[in-house]
């Protein structure tokens, strides 16, 4: 590891360590000025396009415009380019920029502003993923509601149109008392029928009842999700 830059290492590191979320850092070394660089930056990108990750970085602790030279070659900027994995630079230079933070997805000026831009767009996107869940719970919640009233509605009318109905056989009430109720319950088995209908549509429909099928929610000590087993250690409470 003699070959890595640790300040920007460790200042990149430390702030991922400082977010709420469990990141799996890999770390590829490569030469990071003077010759050799564009042969091994390259050789890592090809690595890390073999391997399962989200997301290349390539930082380094800075330096004077001579150093950076390499990081302006036309190898290493089509291997950035190429690479099937976005690819994220925090060279660590306040002025200039290098033809490899041009090609890349994103730049930043240090390491540490890289880990930032991570961590953000985690934390973003359970954000998204919090605020969707949400929508799709008060959206089933107001469905049933919505549905529940109509169907007490239909319940009235039928009860008010039956009551009309019998006043209005009047003496003849006794002659058809079979036939209104065999129409009443036929009625009414319709309405529990369709009412049972809308009730699976809407259990079918509430993340509730998805986890009481066997999926479910897990949350460590300090109540955060816990999306992935990597996140946990044995023993540790959830």
């Amino acid at each position: 590891h003699k070959l890595i830059p640790q300040e920007a290492l460790s200042g990149f590191a430390d702030e991922l360590k400082k977010s709420a979320y469990s990141f799996k850092v890999y770390v590829c070394d490569a030469r990071m000025q003077g010759p050799g660089l564009d042969t091994e930056v390259r050789k890592a990108i090809r690595i890390f396009n073999k391997s399962d990750v989200d997301l290349v970085a390539i930082i380094r602790g800075g330096g004077s415009a001579s150093d950076l030279m390499g990081f302006d070659k036309e190898k290493v900027a089509v291997a950035i380019a190429n690479s099937s994995k976005p690819i994220i630079t925090g060279i660590g230079h306040q002025i200039d920029r290098t033809v490899a933070d041009e090609v890349a997805n994103m730049s930043f000026k240090t390491p540490t502003a890289a880990a930032q831009f991570i961590v953000g767009a985690v934390k973003l996107f359970e954000e998204q993923c919090e605020n969707l869940f949400a929508d799709i719970i008060a959206g089933t919640d107001a469905f049933f509601v919505q549905e529940n009233s109509r169907l007490k509605n239909i319940s009235q009318e039928i009860k008010s149109q039956s009551m009309l109905f019998a006043q209005k056989l009047g003496q003849n009430i006794y002659r058809i008392q079979d036939k209104i109720i065999w129409l009443t319950e036929s009625i009414f088995r319709g309405i529990y029928n369709n009412f049972e209908e809308w009730e699976r549509f809407v259990n079918s429909k509430d993340p509730r009842n998805i986890l009481k099928i066997g999926f479910s929610l897990l949350h460590d000590s300090d109540n955060r999700i816990i999306k992935s087993v990597d996140g946990m250690r044995i023993g540790e409470n959830m």
